[in-house]
């Protein structure tokens, strides 16, 4: 081993060191041994070394950069090699780096700081991101990340290229001291005569060089200090010369590196009988790829040996992550497959009875599907024969639960000869409610609970349950009840119809009134709705009473009916939001204003005072009550006129939709609005708003 000269004084300065790191390490250990848990004491040994071995040690890295790293460890070593005494040891690492000798620093660095400068990453000047890369110039300390577009745009946008046979003869002194790219080819420059200055820097310098010129004073000091510039300017710029053509030098041989090192590990895996790509993916073996590329390096058998154990047990992890992730991907596109086949099965039969989608993925033939360890695609089950399987299952469930509803109805086992006779749970009097939906809050799941349909009772799911209880619950039919008060609604309808709730043609002649022509017997005010929203509304009342209007008399409301309009100003969105803050919505359960009452209501207060406790009028008071009666009488008759010349007017209240919804449950009970409940109109013409 080579022999190595030590200055005077460092070998104390390290003793020294080493005895106060042994300090701190006795305090530590005197602390865990008085707590009742006994932890290792992590030792570092390289602190205890004398500074010879450290030295040599040191001396013969392949690159500043791991001295680098091991000063910024902690404040020993930090305090022990950023010493000038300590600077033998970064230049011999300096000489030994590869491929060739990093050249000797300007006099204005020391040996930490300049292998900081040559190796430290940092930020992008353009995108600002982080990068590792080294500065594409030494000279103005610019650093780009490795995209290209940046490199443009800096080009473009951050630079300013001066032509010292173009610029103004007023700024020839700023060429003479400022240090440019020395990189001809990133500046895409080959005129000596060129340069490529930082904009920002430039412009600074030109300010900087008009204010002194202000005055004789201050044009003399900046001319003495730019003159030490400009002396240092070529020893600046040759060294910088020097610094690019290494950095091209160790960029290529990295590349070359790299490239040898991963046909390496090619080589290594068929070799071992090993996974490339998780070999590769290992943390042991991709912490030696890349120290091993950062060093110049290659990688050796005698690498694989020594750590041979950890890597073998982390290929078998990584072999076995895959295997499981793998498996996940095949069960997650199994069932994306039976979803697909679910959807599509529904829009085939869209009139069928069709189980929740947690309850269809229970069917066996799903299961099959579902637990399968290959891959399956929805295209591959469309084509599969599983699909006419799936299709029996559905046929078994709709009959099992044909079979439990209709006893629910009261009709078990029923048959019956006629096929023109419907069975009880397709009949529009079927209509049933869910037990376990009873006392939960009035809101639109609870209202959605009840007047189910055998098609609807089969796709039903408590709302009030969590995600996962929902695809734990099981479809029962005992979990249902006949609702009467339903039945007996559809039954008023088919009564004025003149059809029998047990003949085919009832249901669809029921579903075709989706105008507002069943009319609520039970309301004071004139409320009309269609066949669904009288499914719900009849719930409000104890005794359930509904006409069957004419289409004729349905339209004579003044107030036309809007199907949807509740469910368009629900919904999440913005423009639904903005509707909701209108205040062009009124009550169809409140009388509007007319002017006899809007007179009475004035009048009232007057006719109260000009009484006396006893009932006779007020002497003093009767000409003043006199006058309002006739100031009343006069804006009725303004009234009148105003209503005439405006036969579109409207007296109602008006309010925002949120607070039509507080009115109508505070004044009138009603906890859920429907667009049987409430109107829309213009506040100046009271023409009905049509939502898209």
């Amino acid at each position: 081993m080579a022999d190595v000269s030590i200055p005077s004084g460092t070998t104390s300065l390290i003793q020294s060191g080493a005895a106060h790191v042994d300090h701190k390490q006795h305090k530590k250990k005197t602390k865990l041994k008085k707590s009742s848990t006994q932890e290792e004491i992590a030792v570092c040994h390289l602190g205890r070394m004398p500074l010879e071995i450290l030295a040599e040690i040191l001396s013969y890295t392949c690159s500043p950069r791991d001295v680098l790293a091991l000063a910024r460890c902690n404040k020993f070593f930090c305090h022990t090699l950023v010493q000038p005494s300590s600077a033998f040891i970064w230049k011999h690492a300096r000489a030994r780096c590869k491929p060739s000798p990093i050249p000797d620093p300007t006099p204005n660095y020391t040996e930490a700081a300049y292998a900081s400068l040559i190796f430290d990453g940092g930020e992008c000047e353009v995108c600002g991101n982080k990068t590792s890369d080294m500065l594409i110039s030494f000279n103005i300390r610019l650093r780009l990340c490795s995209k290209g577009s940046c490199k443009e745009k800096w080009r473009s946008t951050y630079s300013q290229t001066i032509k010292t046979t173009t610029v103004h003869h007023r700024y020839h002194p700023l060429v003479q001291w400022m240090p440019a790219i020395e990189d001809r080819a990133f500046t895409h420059q080959a005129l000596v005569s060129s340069s490529m200055f930082r904009l920002k820097d430039w412009q600074n310098a030109v300010d900087e060089y008009n204010k002194a010129l202000l005055s004789p004073d201050t044009t003399a000091i900046y001319i003495h200090e730019k003159e030490v510039l400009a002396r240092r300017l070529p020893d600046i710029i040759a060294h910088g010369l020097n610094l690019v053509a290494w950095r091209r030098q160790r960029e290529s041989r990295l590349v070359e590196i790299e490239g040898t090192n991963m046909q390496r590990s090619k080589e290594i895996a068929a070799r071992n009988g090993w996974n490339l790509w998780n070999m590769r993916q290992s943390p042991i073996f991709d912490s030696l790829f890349r120290a091993r590329s950062r060093s110049l390096e290659t990688i050796t058998n005698q690498d694989i040996e020594f750590i041979r154990p950890t890597l073998e047990s982390q290929i078998i992890e990584m072999a076995d992550r895959a295997q499981r992730r793998q498996a996940e991907d095949n069960t997650r596109k199994r069932r994306e497959a039976v979803e697909h086949a679910y959807a599509r099965l529904k829009s085939m039969h869209p009139q069928q009875a069709f189980p929740a989608l947690a309850e269809f993925r229970k069917l066996p033939t799903a299961q099959l599907v579902q637990k399968g360890t290959g891959p399956m695609s929805a295209e591959d089950l469309k084509e599969s024969p599983l699909i006419y399987m799936l299709s029996q299952d559905l046929e078994q469930w709709r009959s099992a639960a044909k079979e439990g509803l209709s006893s629910v109805l009261g009709y078990p086992g029923w048959r019956h000869a006629s096929s023109l006779k419907l069975h009880p749970v397709e009949r529009m009097t079927a209509r049933f409610k869910c037990k376990l939906c009873e006392g939960k809050k009035a809101d639109e799941a609870h209202w959605k609970s009840y007047g189910l349909d055998f098609k609807a009772a089969c796709e039903h799911r408590c709302e009030h349950l969590s995600a996962k209880q929902k695809d734990k619950a099981v479809f029962k039919a005992d979990d249902f009840l006949p609702d009467h008060k339903a039945t007996r609604t559809v039954e008023q309808v088919l009564t004025q119809l003149g059809r029998n709730a047990e003949d085919a043609g009832s249901r669809p002649q029921l579903l075709n009134l989706n105008i507002a022509r069943i009319k609520c017997l039970s309301c004071e005010a004139n409320v009309l709705m269609n066949f669904d929203d009288m499914l719900r509304h009849c719930k409000r009342h104890e005794t359930v009473a509904f006409e069957l209007i004419t289409p004729e008399q349905a339209l004579l409301l003044e107030h036309p009916y809007v199907k949807g309009l509740r469910a368009k100003l629900m919904e999440h969105t913005k423009s639904a939001l903005n509707l909701r803050g209108r205040k062009v919505y009124a009550c169809r359960h409140c009388p509007p204003k007319t002017p006899a009452t809007q007179a009475q209501a004035s009048m009232a207060p007057n006719i109260q005072d000009a009484q006396s406790s006893d009932g006779a009028p007020k002497p003093d008071r009767i000409s003043t009550d006199t006058i309002k009666k006739d100031e009343t009488s006069s804006r009725v008759e303004n009234t009148d006129k105003s209503r005439r010349q405006k036969p579109n007017a409207h007296d109602a209240s008006l309010f925002n939709f949120d607070g039509l919804r507080s009115h109508v449950k505070c004044k009138h009970g009603i906890a859920w609005i429907g667009d049987e409940d409430f109107y829309q109109v213009e506040p100046t013409v009271g023409r009905p708003i049509v939502i898209s």
